[in-house]
């Protein structure tokens, strides 16, 4: 089995005569500006990475044996949820991701994350990250700042002070901005909103990446919205963990990459990443509470959740989100509430808690499904068609956070997936 030595590529210079603290020799290179390979010997030198082009090789501190390995660019995480992680001491290391060749993560994803870019670079820079970060501003993040989670559109002066911070955030070093367009309050920008705070951001050569606002029957419509939002602000868009979300859906995914495919091959640019899994993740209370009933934060939302047995205002609206994403037994949860870490069966959890959940209402359901202790949901009925990665406009993803090592777990789901060439 070849096995890869991961490396964090500058641009290869010319060695001059001198000692080097690391040398390579015999290594497969993939440079990443070509598909092809080569056989040469790589040298590591104050910090440098240098490509040697003379079969002499310099005295060095360390050398390694790199024949039948590859050595290649260290691999960025387009789509990472390690905000906070990074820079926490038991995690900043970002061990979990140097273990997999990842030397770059993308922070700031699905509209969350820090506002205040310079301070959240000056938190990372004082005891400083295992990999490098980059920072996107998160939508949902600026809304909140400026006007809480309320469900209304914004105020002249509100809007005005949405720009303001993105101005700043992208003088203060961001890549450009991101939407959680399922979440709240991210969800409730229109798109008028979303192409304003673009335009600032492409004023600045940012970048648009958007978890977009429907991943099943509306992905269609939601990947058009996206394209509309990179049209009128005139800006690259990069479309999120691109997957079509319930059984009935499946096959959408393939008619969503010939929309991008046909995009692209106008003169937009637009990509897309993907989970190198058949499984997602995220909140139960995303999956399963509508975006009307959590309009306020937390607090608003267990208001309108009834005593046990009860019936609120969730009973006004028909929904069947865990039938929807899989049904029994595709639906596993997080429960963080102990020393270790344990997954069980979303049934499993309601049945302890004593919560129904019916077609046409909830009973109790957000007291239980916003608490601290549910941490998150492995959707298994998502199929993801691996369609994009065999096209030029997507990459893999983790869309996940770094953890103690010894907590750190695979997920994967057990739904089949679909690869289309």
């Amino acid at each position: 089995m070849i096995r890869t030595i991961f490396l964090l590529f500058l641009f290869p210079t010319v060695l001059l005569a001198q000692d080097v603290d690391v040398l390579l020799t015999g290594g497969t290179i993939y440079d990443g500006r070509s598909l092809k390979s080569r056989v040469g010997n790589i040298a590591i030198a104050n910090g440098k990475i240098i490509e040697l082009n003379t079969r002499k090789t310099p005295p060095a501190k360390l050398t390694i044996d790199c024949k039948g390995k590859v050595i290649c660019p260290g691999f960025i995480d387009l789509h990472n949820h390690s905000d906070n992680q990074v820079v926490s001491a038991p995690t900043r290391a970002n061990i979990n991701y140097l273990l997999q060749g990842c030397t770059t993560i993308v922070t700031g994803n699905c509209g969350s994350g820090p506002v205040d870019v310079a301070e959240y670079y000056g938190l990372i820079d004082q005891a400083g990250s295992g990999t490098n970060v980059i920072h996107l501003i998160p939508q949902g993040g600026l809304r909140r700042e400026v006007m809480g989670s309320d469900r209304r559109s914004a105020t002249p002066e509100e809007m005005a002070a949405m720009l303001k911070l993105t101005k700043q955030a992208m003088l203060d070093g961001a890549w450009g901005m991101s939407t959680g367009l399922i979440y709240v309050p991210s969800s409730y920008a229109d798109t008028a909103e979303i192409t304003a705070i673009a335009k600032i951001v492409s004023e600045h050569h940012g970048v648009y990446a958007s978890h977009i606002r429907g991943e099943g029957s509306g992905l269609l419509d939601s990947i058009q919205e996206a394209l509309q939002i990179g049209r009128d602000a005139d800006l690259p868009v990069h479309i999120s963990h691109f997957k079509s979300s319930g059984e009935q859906n499946w096959g959408l995914v393939r008619v969503a990459a010939d929309v991008i495919e046909k995009a692209r091959a106008a003169g937009q640019s637009i990509t897309a990443d993907q989970y190198p899994y058949h499984a997602s993740s995220t909140s139960l209370s995303a999956t399963t509470i509508p975006t009307w009933a959590r309009a306020g934060g937390r607090q608003w939302a267990l208001q309108r959740a009834p005593a046990a047995g009860g019936v609120s205002s969730l009973e006004q609206e028909p929904f069947i989100a865990l039938k929807v994403v899989g049904g029994r037994g595709r639906v596993a949860a997080a429960l963080i509430g102990g020393p270790l870490e344990a997954t069980r069966s979303v049934h499993a959890c309601i049945r302890a808690a004593r919560i129904v959940i019916i077609t046409v209402r909830v009973l109790h359901a957000a007291r239980v499904l916003m608490g601290a202790r549910v941490a998150d949901a492995e959707v298994r009925g998502a199929r993801i068609i691996i369609v994009a990665l065999r096209r030029q406009c997507a990459a893999p993803l983790h869309d996940d956070v770094l953890a103690h090592l010894a907590r750190s777990r695979a997920r994967v789901g057990r739904a089949g997936v679909e690869v289309v060439t």
